[in-house]
């Protein structure tokens, strides 16, 4: 079957999916394969399951009309999802970056979304499957669509950008991640510029993040950084627990004050690229005060918890080097205010390849460097030594909650960080002090 009959049969479904568990009524159902999956041989089960159209690789093949057999599911899922994008006629945004994106991608969705009607990825679909699930997706009727692209290896983005085709482009930052994947620093900036390269050559500009003129766009249509957006120049006037922003235009000297729920002066720069995006699709400021303003962070993403007399800040999503190392001198600018007793928990860092080991060591000296107290969990953590100038930091393979409800007995700050396979979220969960009513 050619892929236009295959699309004009994805029109008249409700939807698709590549997940059983989450199939409704008239749903298009992708079965992909992987090294330890094959969703071709619940075909069936999907139908059942109230799916209208099930595609399922060759080995798959059936009689059943609606179950249609091709040779490459997630070949043909990218594809699908590029002749849906071609059907659009509204802005489409892509963001990416080593940290910040997802925060930036939803900060921007809440003020998008005060004046137009706008549609971002969900979570953390970014990659070669969510992202085309993601366009399959969108309603139909949209201003803006928002796509969060990440990227693992060289490569990646040129990839989401050729299925995506976004008209806009946003690279939060650059910093070290995927080692294991991207090989060197150098590497991870030309998969970034990926995006703008894209963008440049078929698309209708870029917002350029100032802090790092490496990866400067050909077409710029505005620029930001940790301390203006645009024609505004940011200023924290609260810091604790959450920042609140304010925004002086530099031509009339006018001020508004935006109270966030954010904490860490590292999302000053996610908040100013948001800013320069709505002052560039005009969206008055007032608007962009109140998408800022309503934004609650969620799902380990820079969350802060109070539980009695403990201020956590979960931020356990995902961990890397930077990341970590921004959290960590949040965590310490925090105790210069209303905080005395923090304590940091972080985990190992993952897909560091070659350099791992020196990269965990690093973020353990900056942790002595700050004079912060705190624990360090995992197998690279562990082969880590502990700095001379520190008598308060602890390294281990593992952790209970029991031992690590003693830890922070007396604190008042705890920060929770590490890669998401970790789950240094569900140890946290799991101690006394946060199950505090």
């Amino acid at each position: 079957m050619k892929l236009e009959e295959i699309y004009a049969l994805f029109t008249q479904c409700s939807g698709v999916s590549t997940d059983t568990r989450t199939i409704q009524e008239g749903t298009f159902f992708v079965g992909l394969k992987g090294p330890n999956f094959d969703g071709g041989a619940f075909a069936e089960k999907a139908l059942e399951s109230g799916a209208k159209c099930v595609l399922v690789n060759r080995e798959h093949a059936s009689n059943n009309p609606n179950i249609i057999d091709v040779n490459d599911t997630l070949k043909t899922l990218q594809d699908l999802a590029n002749v849906h994008r071609k059907t659009w006629k509204h802005h489409v945004i892509g963001i990416t970056g080593t940290n910040g994106k997802t925060t930036t991608k939803e900060l921007l969705q809440s003020v998008l979304s005060t004046s137009f009607k706008s549609y971002c990825t969900a979570g953390n679909f970014n990659n070669h499957i969510g992202l085309p699930l993601t366009i399959l997706n969108a309603p139909k009727e949209q201003d803006f669509t928002i796509l969060e692209m990440g990227a693992s290896k060289h490569g990646d983005i040129r990839e989401l950008c050729e299925i995506g085709e976004p008209d806009f482009g946003i690279i939060t930052n650059v910093g070290i991640a995927h080692l294991e994947g991207f090989g060197s620093a150098k590497t991870i900036e030309k998969t970034k510029m990926e995006l703008y390269k894209h963008v440049d050559a078929h698309g209708k500009g870029s917002f350029w993040n100032t802090d790092f003129p490496q990866l400067k766009p050909a077409k710029t249509l505005d620029t930001f950084c940790s301390q203006s957006a645009s024609a505004f120049i940011s200023q924290i006037t609260q810091f604790l627990p959450c920042i609140t922003v304010e925004l002086k235009d530099s031509k009339t000297g006018a001020t508004t004050e935006i109270q966030t729920h954010l904490t860490g002066a590292y999302n000053i720069s996610n908040i100013n690229a948001v800013v320069a995006i709505a002052h560039y699709f005009n969206i008055p400021l007032n608007k962009i005060q109140e998408g800022l303003s309503n934004y609650q962070p969620s799902n380990n993403r820079s969350q802060v918890v109070t539980k009695g007399e403990k201020t956590f800040v979960l931020d356990a999503y995902n961990a890397n080097p930077s990341s970590v190392k921004e959290a960590m001198n949040n965590i310490a600018e925090m105790q210069k205010g209303n905080f005395s007793n923090p304590f940091v928990l972080i985990g190992d860092m993952k897909e560091l390849g070659s350099e791992s080991l020196a990269l965990h060591q690093a973020v353990v000296d900056h942790c002595g460097d700050l004079n912060l107290s705190g624990h360090f969990v995992g197998t690279e953590f562990d082969q880590c030594k502990i700095p001379s100038n520190s008598s308060s930091i602890q390294l281990s393979k593992s952790l209970s909650a029991g031992e690590l409800d003693r830890q922070i007995g007396d604190k008042d700050l705890i920060l929770v960080k590490g890669s998401r396979s970790m789950k240094m979220d569900e140890l946290i969960a799991q101690t006394k002090a946060f199950n505090l009513d």
